[in-house]
């Protein structure tokens, strides 16, 4: 990350190990996905290598982007058709049947 310390060398490996995970897609940069990008950068106003992340994405029909980025977070719902949610990575953690003191089970 920007401004952060370069990862170590030891930790190279499972860097490399979490890009070839089976949820990781790579794609090519195509002409078009590159054509869609600059117009994001030239009349959208977004970064050049966030720009290459959404065009990719939308060119993906993805419906969401997640991102820690604040500037292309303020994109979200402007970009593609249907337009691209843009929004930082959430998760809800599952319910458990817990038991409860006076004997029931709380199940959300």
């Amino acid at each position: 990350m920007r401004g952060a310390p370069p990862i170590p060398a030891s930790d190279c490996a499972r860097v490399e190990s979490f890009f070839r995970s089976e949820y990781v897609v790579v794609r090519n940069i195509t002409r078009h996905v590159a054509e869609q990008a600059r117009e994001y950068v030239c009349d959208h106003g977004v970064d050049p290598k966030d720009a290459l992340h959404v065009a990719t994405a939308i060119d993906a029909r993805l419906e969401l982007l997640n991102t820690f980025d604040r500037p292309l977070l303020s994109k979200n719902g402007q970009l593609g058709n249907p337009s691209l949610r843009i929004e930082i990575p959430s998760w809800e953690a599952p319910k458990l049947p817990l038991e409860v003191p006076d004997g029931k089970t709380n199940r959300k």
